[in-house]
């Protein structure tokens, strides 16, 4: 049982959570993915369920079974290695972020901040929509890029709120 930590090289709330986290005697592992590929690599096979295999560093090799929790901090970008041209890099980018990522968010493992639905989650409509699902109370919004649909949207008498 682990807690793996994904955050910048230098980041104090990290630090924080590490140093908090080893007070409780609980195994933690901080990566910063700005390592991969060149700093850190990723074994990982599908052998049925679940993924298994590491992450290997200079500093510590992190058993995928061993981790049941993730942090998605605040980690730094794939620091790809240079001669890339641009269309290499952005692809090199992609399959980074596509493996290594798919093979975290593989893992049966609790997160804080999971990537994919802290991404999603920055749409305000969606936030707005799911607002509104919960049963919160949710002003009257328009989302327009037309002046006649802000005129139209316009009451002359307030809502009646029920």
């Amino acid at each position: 049982m682990s807690v793996l930590i994904l955050a910048e090289a230098l980041d104090p709330s990290a630090d924080r959570m590490v140093r908090a986290l080893a007070d409780r005697d609980m195994p933690t592992h901080r990566l910063d993915t700005a390592w991969f590929p060149t700093e850190l690599a990723v074994e990982a096979q599908l052998r049925g369920r679940p993924w298994v295999g590491r992450l290997r560093s200079p500093h510590r090799d992190v058993e995928l079974a061993e981790i049941d929790a993730i942090w998605y901090r605040s980690p730094a970008a794939f620091q790809l290695p240079p001669g890339l041209t641009p269309a290499e890099r952005q692809h090199a980018h992609l399959e980074a972020k596509l493996g290594v990522g798919g093979v975290l968010l593989a893992l049966p493992a609790r997160w804080v901040n999971r990537p994919d639905l802290s991404a999603t989650a920055c749409y305000k409509p969606l936030q707005l929509a799911a607002a509104v699902r919960a049963g919160l109370v949710v002003a009257d919004t328009l989302i327009t890029n037309t002046a006649g649909a802000v005129h139209d949207s316009s009451p002359s008498t307030p809502p009646a709120r029920g």
